[in-house]
């Protein structure tokens, strides 16, 4: 992956936080100067390393499986991978043979459950209408999801209280930071 170089030797991240510092700077009507020798450079510097550690802060913490899986090694989490890739092989295995995919005849071949829905007495504008409505019902579950997570402060938003309590709900990213040894 190319990243491009900042004027501070960083990636991408350092120029938006130039950028950044650069902003407050101009809100607090104090210069910025571009480079330079001696005690104004040093000065530009310090401020650019208070404006990332500032913007670097989460407001949250990690969730308890997050940190769980990063407790463990690499060798156990390919093991964990590799386990969760054998079990739902073997839950696929079954529905193959049974003919869900459509490759092999079975009782679960599509054709054979039109043909069980048809003898049930389900016609063709009674299943255009379900699954529609069946798409129409899960949009509006997430919607609710995601109005009562944001509520809690559960989402990736921001959940600090503005003056009346509630969160205020802009978006929040989260950023690992890779610490070379």
């Amino acid at each position: 992956m190319h990243q491009g170089r900042g004027s501070d030797g960083g990636g991408q991240e350092g120029v938006g936080v130039e950028r950044q510092a650069r902003r407050e700077s101009i809100k607090n009507r104090q210069p910025v100067r571009q480079g330079g020798n001696g005690a104004s450079f040093t000065a530009d510097r310090e401020r650019v390393m208070i404006a990332v550690m500032k913007l670097s802060q989460t407001q949250h913490e990690e969730s308890t499986f997050r940190k769980w899986w990063n407790s463990r090694s690499f060798i156990q989490r390919r093991m964990i991978r590799l386990c969760l890739s054998i079990l739902v092989m073997l839950i696929c295995f079954p529905l193959y043979y049974l003919g869900f995919f459509g490759g092999v005849e079975g009782p679960l071949n599509p054709s054979e459950i039109g043909d069980a829905l048809a003898r049930m007495g389900v016609t063709k504008t009674q299943s255009m209408i379900f699954f529609p409505t069946l798409l129409i019902v899960s949009v509006s579950w997430n919607w609710i999801y995601n109005l009562v997570s944001l509520v809690m402060g559960a989402r990736l938003t921001c959940n600090k209280a503005d003056d009346r309590g509630h969160p205020c709900g802009a978006s929040v990213k989260r950023s690992k930071a890779i610490r070379k040894k």
